[in-house]
């Protein structure tokens, strides 16, 4: 509820600057100011309710940002294929992170790249991937966010990368118990 009503506040914020925008002319940017409030609205009734419809709403309000020429497409993908593993639905979530690496690679928006791989590991893992697998594709990202200096996206690397050891070493256990 409080991070709907951050977004909701955003939304208002966006709308007001846009509509400004529009009066002096500046046509682009206002379209662009609506199409962000949108796309953060239908980000915040995603993540207040998870749904197949909540998560197409946001697919299609990032579609209209996209046509905007907008940044930061690959972390608007990573949000979405996490909405989708939230669901369940790990094969949705892989395409939106194929999408987010393709952006990545075609763009040079790295600065996300660490997070697209620690969901695309925790898809993976749901998908029924062997834990070797996602734990190279976190061992992979972990070192991506040292080389980037970012601690945010490294502890929340390292939280995933010890419960996968901790799920790698119960089932070796269980398999020599």
């Amino acid at each position: 509820a409080l991070l709907r009503g951050v977004l909701m506040e955003q939304q208002d914020i966006l709308v007001k600057n846009g509509r400004l925008l529009q009066a002096v002319g500046l046509e682009h940017h206002y379209n662009m100011w609506l199409a962000c409030g949108r796309l953060l609205e239908a980000m915040g009734i995603c993540c207040q309710k998870p749904s197949e419809h909540s998560i197409k709403l946001v697919d299609q309000r990032l579609e209209e940002f996209r046509d905007l020429g907008v940044v930061y497409l690959p972390t608007y993908e990573t949000f979405i294929a996490r909405r989708w593993l939230d669901l369940g639905k790990a094969r949705e979530g892989l395409a939106h992170i194929k999408n987010a690496r393709m952006l990545m690679e075609q763009f040079g928006e790295v600065w996300n790249e660490p997070e697209v791989g620690r969901v695309e590991a925790q898809l993976r893992l749901h998908e029924g991937c062997e834990p070797e697998v996602a734990d190279a594709i976190l061992r992979q990202a972990d070192g991506v966010a040292k080389r980037q200096q970012s601690r945010s996206f490294g502890n929340r690397i390292e939280s995933d990368h010890r419960a996968l050891q901790e799920k790698i070493a119960s089932t070796r256990n269980d398999l020599f118990a």
